[in-house]
């Protein structure tokens, strides 16, 4: 993990004065973990153009940028304006049930927790469901949530504890069964 952050580290410095290669390499870090996301809220069609939008204005904007946040979530933040942009573009809302879903794994337990997960979160609010997306499937902590969103962090915590409540009470499971499985 230090290895990374050092290349990574390395490679944004070189890309900010404009050292294309090094950018090709910021890209392959976080272009898989970036498509994920996109997925989870672009129809299948939509995704590879918003995330080539988001490294484009990446590219564009990272001489400016000032690493006191972390790379991955200043892409983040990116590709949510970007997707906005093509959900205004389109003019159209995707059901969440329509989204490209990526498999977390090939497991048989694993597909089937991801898919009891998916069918929890359609039943949440869209700000809802974004937060706890962004949270346990992005590993982003709630600070980089509320710098990707825009809000205040005690404003997001509020919402994700809220959300967390609510997505408990609709697996009929309590936060005292959650602590003690």
């Amino acid at each position: 993990m230090a290895l990374r952050a050092s290349s990574e580290r390395s490679l944004l410095l070189r890309a900010q004065r404009g050292d294309r290669a090094a950018f090709d390499g910021l890209v392959q870090l976080h272009q898989t973990p970036l498509r994920g996301f996109l997925r989870r809220r672009l129809p299948s069609d939509a995704v590879e153009d918003v995330i080539q939008e988001t490294f484009l204005a990446a590219w564009s904007a990272l001489p400016a940028f000032e690493p006191r946040v972390r790379l991955k979530t200043w892409l983040y933040r990116i590709a949510l304006h970007k997707v906005a942009d093509s959900m205004r573009r389109s003019s159209r809302e995707v059901p969440f049930d329509q989204l490209a879903q990526e498999p977390v794994d090939t497991g048989l337990a694993a597909t089937e927790n991801a898919l009891w997960a998916r069918a929890l979160l359609a039943q949440l609010p869209d700000e809802q469901r974004l937060l706890l997306e962004l949270y346990y499937f992005d590993d982003l902590t709630l600070a980089e949530v509320a710098l990707v969103l825009d809000r205040n962090l005690n404003t997001v915590k509020y919402h994700f504890y809220q959300a967390h409540a609510r997505s408990l009470r609709l697996s009929g499971m309590t936060n005292q069964e959650e602590a003690h499985p």
